[in-house]
């Protein structure tokens, strides 16, 4: 027996196992469908076929992992067989549907949608230096129904549910000592973990930027904005309260934990095709983490953070590690990246490092590769 290490594609998802060498490679990915559940067949009913990769080579169904000359301790990577990657002379590919949500493809909300997102706003001012009592019954309430995604302390021991450590991302960068005494734009901040951060690290001036909610993600007009426009109208069903939260939601968690923590960090509502320096102004350091996978136009979103960039900006970002991409190489994900409908392009750490330099940086410094996660520091 000789242990692998098998990885779905799409989720990241991992696992050890104890494989015979001489077992077909088909096995090896009938071991990881099982352990992880994976589906069989699409929304539509259409069966999906799984096959191994390794180094970015197809493993033949039947062929021996010995025979493939696989090392101990190999990684084999199991995707979904979508297509070839050239389509047969006269096919025709269709676009991805969402059943039963198809019509809603170019949703837009309306006046009397943006009224009630503007009814009253997301206000816990009455929070700062609130008694431990009040913080409690209201962090509790909010935690019912609100995802945090960092992991933010708060005042009397309270701590937001999430595994997301944001100090551990800004020490790995060598963030803390780049912004003391340095102001910071934090772009796509969500509930606001990095930018607390860099406050306590002695950021002069520190704003987080983001959108107040789902359907202003970089959605285009196609499956993924049918996909949170049902999730929408759902809320929309349930009440104005529910509207209002989903219109917002965004905001909570960062408007709550600034007020907890009294912080003088302040929001922009944007999307980073809006940064500027007439919109936001410029900033010695800007973070960008966790960002660009999100978008379609991830070079002119580069170009939008340059703009406003002093001196370096900090970078992090899921990385194809397929060598078969060969090193200037992406991966574009019609939602199935993660099984995440906002996922869209995945670089190889070197295809992202020209994409920076492409835009203007002046050099980039490669920190480091944690699991799929590339680090990356651009200097101005």
């Amino acid at each position: 027996m000789a242990r692998y290490r098998l990885v779905d594609q799409c989720s990241m998802r991992s696992l050890y196992v104890d494989l015979d060498p001489d077992q077909p490679a088909g096995e090896a990915v009938e071991t990881l469908i099982r352990f992880l559940d994976l589906p069989r067949t699409t929304t539509q009913g259409q069966p999906i076929s799984y096959a191994a990769y390794h180094q970015g080579r197809c493993l033949p169904e039947d062929q021996a992992l010995s025979a493939a000359r696989l090392p101990q301790g190999a990684t084999l990577a199991v995707a979904s067989v979508q297509r070839s990657i050239m389509p047969e002379p006269g096919t025709w590919v269709e676009a991805k549907s969402l059943p039963g949500a198809d019509d809603l493809r170019s949703f837009e909300l309306s006046a009397e949608d943006l009224a009630v997102k503007e009814s009253r706003p997301v206000d816990y001012s009455h929070l700062r230096g609130a008694s431990q009592e009040v913080m409690k019954a209201e962090f509790t309430q909010l935690c019912s129904w609100y995802t945090w995604y960092h992991r933010i302390e708060l005042p009397y021991g309270l701590v937001t549910p999430s595994v997301h450590h944001p100090e551990h991302v800004l020490e790995r960068m060598g963030v803390p000592d780049q912004v003391r005494g340095k102001s910071v734009l934090d772009i796509g901040a969500w509930d606001g973990g990095y930018s607390f951060w860099c406050e306590r690290y002695g950021a002069s001036r520190v704003v987080a930027l983001d959108v107040d909610h789902p359907l202003e993600f970089d959605l285009s007009h196609g499956y993924a904005r049918a996909g949170w426009a049902r999730s929408y109208l759902a809320a929309k069903r349930r009440g104005q309260e529910a509207q209002w939260r989903f219109l917002n939601q965004q905001r909570f968690g960062f408007e709550f934990a600034r007020a907890c923590l009294d912080s003088p960090v302040a929001r922009i509502h944007s999307n980073v095709y809006q940064v500027s320096p007439a919109h936001t102004g410029c900033f010695d350091v800007t973070l960008f983490l966790g960002v660009i996978y999100h978008l379609l136009n991830p070079l002119q979103a580069l170009e939008a953070v340059l703009s406003v960039t002093k001196e370096r900006t900090y970078l992090e970002s899921d990385a194809s590690l397929d060598e078969g991409l060969g090193p200037i190489g992406t991966a574009f994900y019609q939602g199935l990246y993660m099984r995440d409908s906002t996922n869209w392009f995945i670089p190889t750490p070197s295809c992202l490092i020209d994409m920076i330099l492409a835009v203007g940086y002046r050099k980039v410094r490669f920190i480091g590769l944690e699991k799929t996660r590339v680090y990356l520091e651009a200097l101005v």
